[in-house]
């Protein structure tokens, strides 16, 4: 069988799904994802301000796993939802991560790109944020750790909108 005709067969879109799922499941492994899911799974609805088709990076510290683009968040005043569009999903379920899981939340710049670095406790797993989702996220886990975590004060700047840097009343 020539290239020509393998690519024509049924045969290539069997091989092509096996491997798309197969990839999505190795790099859920090794970006920690999958570690991630055991303690932070959730299927549950959270009512914030969200952001689609972030770019993030996760995994540990030297060798994460990049998603360009494929990043959904929602952050809120209890945590943050963090999910993955759907062609990338198998083997990442959604998780929520509560800010009371959350080590710390720094903002660095790399390679031109501010974003947020998140250390949850306990685990070797950095969750890092590009652009205004990890912006937001900076700015609310700053209002929890500093005691003002009274729910009404996060829930407003978790809802603000993206652009929008006034204080929370």
């Amino acid at each position: 069988m020539s290239p020509a005709e393998f690519l024509k067969s049924p045969w290539f879109f069997v091989l092509f799904g096996l491997l798309w799922l197969g990839v999505g499941a190795v790099l859920a492994r090794a970006s920690g994802w999958r570690a991630l899911a055991e303690r932070f799974r959730s299927a549950r609805p959270v009512d914030g301000a969200r952001f689609r088709f972030v770019t993030g990076w996760i995994g540990a510290s030297t060798w994460p796993v990049q998603y360009r683009g494929a990043l959904f968040i929602t952050i809120s005043g209890e945590g943050f939802l963090l999910s993955i569009f759907f062609p990338f999903r198998l083997g990442s379920p959604s998780l929520f991560i509560p800010w009371t899981e959350v080590e710390s939340v720094t903002e660095e710049e790399a390679w031109f790109v501010n974003r947020a670095v998140v250390r949850l406790r306990g685990l070797p797993t950095t969750i890092m944020i590009a652009g205004r989702a990890g912006q937001r996220m900076a700015e609310v886990y700053a209002l929890s750790s500093r005691g003002r975590s009274r729910a009404a004060e996060l829930a407003e700047a978790a809802r603000r909108r993206p652009g929008d840097h006034s204080s929370p009343r």
